[in-house]
């Protein structure tokens, strides 16, 4: 299982919607100006230097590098303001990059102007998970949940650093908490069949990746391929 181009697929599938993606970036300065220096806010927006036109290019941008490079001067220009969510979308863009250390940092420094911003924790968390430090990862990850019980995402990834310690109890807690909140999110029943598949309960596994084969029609093959390993299990075992 190509698990780092899973999470690559998960975290930064962009919106094609211009327009919807321009309002959820008007959206995060609406944000700030509820729950942060209202004037900061408004200078920004309202700056000569365009700095608010900077911030909405490096947030529509798909281009990471070019991600990078806008935040990076919006920052420069700016530092006084403290705006969390430049060093978090920097943050992410350095996760694309696969610059995850440069990505940690960035997310560390968001979380210290807003501690209760989840996706900060959530996205060093995934940063975390990439450098293999699955403890660190599940910290922030266990965080990001305290301040939004409802985040499908911040459960799966938990799931997966658990899966990797090969802790399959915990493991499959997340993957169950995350189908009981997206019924239809397939990679979840795909990964709580690896779990069940390491327990030895393969025909728990089958269904489940039988079940991700029916919610995601276009691309059965892994669950495919799985399902025929548990089924040679399973013929192995009755013949024992």
């Amino acid at each position: 299982m190509n698990t780092r181009l899973f999470l690559l697929f998960l975290l930064f599938t962009k919106c094609t919607d211009g327009l919807t993606q321009k309002l959820q970036t008007e959206d995060v300065f609406k944000r700030y100006l509820v729950s942060h220096d209202q004037s900061v806010a408004k200078t920004v927006i309202n700056s000569k230097d365009g700095l608010y036109s900077l911030f909405c290019q490096g947030d529509l941008t798909d281009d990471p590098a070019k991600k990078i490079n806008l935040f990076t001067e919006f920052i420069r220009q700016n530092p006084k303001y403290g705006m969390g969510e430049a060093y978090l979308n920097r943050g992410i863009a350095n996760s694309m990059s696969e610059k995850y250390d440069s990505a940690v940092a960035d997310c560390s420094e968001a979380i210290s102007i807003n501690k209760k911003e989840p996706y900060a924790y959530y996205f060093r968390g995934e940063s975390y998970l990439s450098l293999t430090k699955y403890d660190k990862a599940i910290d922030d990850f266990n965080e990001s949940i305290k301040l939004n019980p409802s985040f499908v995402l911040a459960y799966h990834m938990r799931g997966i650093c658990f899966l990797s310690q090969k802790n399959s109890r915990n493991a499959l807690s997340d993957f169950n908490r995350v189908i009981e909140l997206d019924k239809n999110y397939d990679q979840a029943y795909l990964l709580r069949g690896v779990v069940y598949d390491e327990m030895g309960e393969f025909k728990k596994a089958v269904a489940d990746w039988n079940s991700a084969k029916k919610i995601n029609k276009k691309d059965t093959k892994e669950a495919d391929e799985l399902i025929e390993k548990a089924n040679k299990k399973m013929r192995e075992k009755k013949t024992e």
